[in-house]
C-alpha cells in the first residue's frame, strides 16, 4: 500500500499562529516528506507523485482532512496555499470533533474508494464508492 505525502497540523496551531502561519508550514513539511521519499527506496514512492505534471515538484494540490474522514466528509481539496489556509480554518471549527490534529494529503488522483468490512476475520461485504468531481 503506498500512502501519499501526508503531514499532520495541531488545532492548537492554527489557534496560536492562525491559518495562514499553518498552511505555510504544512506546504514546507510535505515538501521535506517528498524530498525524503526521493532519497528512498523507489518502491516507496509515493502513487501522488506520478499524479504530477512536474514529480520534483509535487502533485499541484491535495487535501486537508480530518483523521477518521471517510466517502468524501470532512475532507476539503486545495490546490494553493490559500485554499490550504481557508480549509484548515474551516475543518478546525467542525463542531463535536475532539481529534487534536488535521491531516494534510497530497492529492492522489483515484476513481473509487472500497471498504471491506471483516466480521470474524473474513471479508463480510465490500462497498463501492464514486465521488465524481468533488470539488
Amino acid at each position: 500500500m503506498r500512502v501519499p505525502p501526508t503531514v499532520e497540523v495541531a488545532r492548537a496551531t492554527l489557534w496560536r499562529g492562525g491559518a495562514r502561519r499553518a498552511a505555510a508550514q504544512a506546504l514546507s513539511a510535505l515538501a521535506s516528506v517528498r524530498e525524503a521519499r526521493g532519497r528512498g527506496d523507489s518502491s516507496e514512492s509515493s502513487a501522488a507523485d506520478h499524479n504530477s505534471t512536474d514529480a520534483a515538484a509535487g502533485p499541484a494540490g491535495g487535501v486537508v482532512k480530518l483523521g477518521f474522514s471517510w466517502e468524501a466528509a470532512h475532507v476539503c481539496i486545495w490546490r494553493n496555499e490559500e485554499q490550504l489556509e481557508a480549509a484548515l480554518a474551516r475543518l478546525a471549527r467542525v463542531s463535536g470533533v475532539d481529534s487534536p490534529t488535521l491531516l494534510v494529503q497530497d492529492f492522489v488522483r483515484s476513481d473509487f474508494e472500497a471498504r471491506s468490512y471483516v466480521v470474524n476475520g473474513r471479508i463480510a461485504h465490500t462497498v463501492y464508492s464514486t465521488f465524481g468531481d468533488q470539488d
